[in-house]
């Protein structure tokens, strides 16, 4: 999920929608240039493939500045991403129209087996459906940009 909102409310709409369980459910955040550095290394990606292998479910929600982190440093991103393709989730946040473009670009050029899906209501969400390979625009509260 990618959303403008700021972590604690995209938290709240990830629990109501069921993307996540804070219960049940391993949630990493990373907000700072510290938590980055903890999460896109090679001991987490062996954690998480541990935990993976047990079953273990498993989130990430990121903040825009921490998603600038890991895209401008080719190692963080492939860090992230392998580690990201295994979560059941992951909600990137505070997210500007052109960085959430570029998220659906870094999973396209990621698996080009993959096929992305993009759905918004407004435009703040044009380059992310235009990106995706499939992009729904729907009308709404934010009028028809999106459409």
């Amino acid at each position: 999920m990618l959303t403008g909102d700021k972590l604690e409310t995209a938290e709240n709409i990830g629990e109501s929608c069921k993307l996540i369980n804070s219960r049940e459910m391993l949630i990493h955040k990373l907000s700072t240039v510290k938590d980055v550095e903890a999460f896109c290394c090679k001991e987490n990606l062996n954690d998480n493939s541990r935990r993976a292998h047990l079953g273990e479910l498993r989130a990430v929600l990121v903040e825009a500045s921490a998603l600038s982190i890991i895209t401008n440093n080719p190692i963080k991103k492939a860090f992230f991403i392998a580690i990201a393709k295994t979560c059941e989730a992951v909600i990137c946040c505070r997210v500007s129209p052109s960085q959430k473009a570029d998220v659906v670009r870094m999973i396209k050029e990621d698996d080009p087996e993959v096929v992305t899906l993009a759905i918004g209501d407004g435009a703040n969400d044009v380059s992310m459906i235009r990106e995706a390979h499939i992009g729904v625009g729907l009308y709404g509260n934010e009028g028809m940009s999106a459409v």
